[in-house]
């Protein structure tokens, strides 16, 4: 969720050079830009000329050159009420990584991801995929 847009901007940084980069992430409640969910949850508030900072994760991955080796694991829930998945999707689709996963849960809203049936197995298994 908000912790993603931290996340892609670290990531963003590691792609120009200036930290190394992860070998994996794993993306829970992700988005594309917080200003495309604050139009959708509440547009009569302007938030494309209000909002400061966009978060803008589907830009910052795309800095994300072919050839980088870092692995994504993208978990939503499809009952997401906060940042619907259609927005996931989009960030899902913007990293240029070959090595990328989406795994989403069935009747899971934003917060309910640890409690969904396999939310830990889909974990263990992309972390023992990758060597950990």
């Amino acid at each position: 969720s908000i912790g993603s847009g931290v996340g892609m901007a670290l990531l963003a940084e590691a792609a120009e050079g200036k930290y190394r980069s992860p070998e994996m992430a794993v993306v829970e409640g992700g988005f594309s830009s917080i200003v495309d969910v604050a139009h959708h949850s509440v547009p009569f508030l302007m938030p494309r000329i209000l909002l400061k900072d966009r978060y803008n994760n589907s830009a910052r991955v795309k800095m994300l050159s072919s050839d980088n080796k870092l692995a994504f694991l993208f978990l939503h829930g499809e009952a997401d009420s906060i940042v619907p998945i259609d927005f996931a999707k989009k960030l899902f689709e913007d990293v240029p990584l070959s090595d990328k996963l989406f795994v989403s849960f069935p009747r899971a809203d934003h917060n309910q991801l640890p409690y969904c049936e396999g939310y830990f197995t889909e974990i263990d298994r992309f972390l023992s995929g990758h060597g950990c």
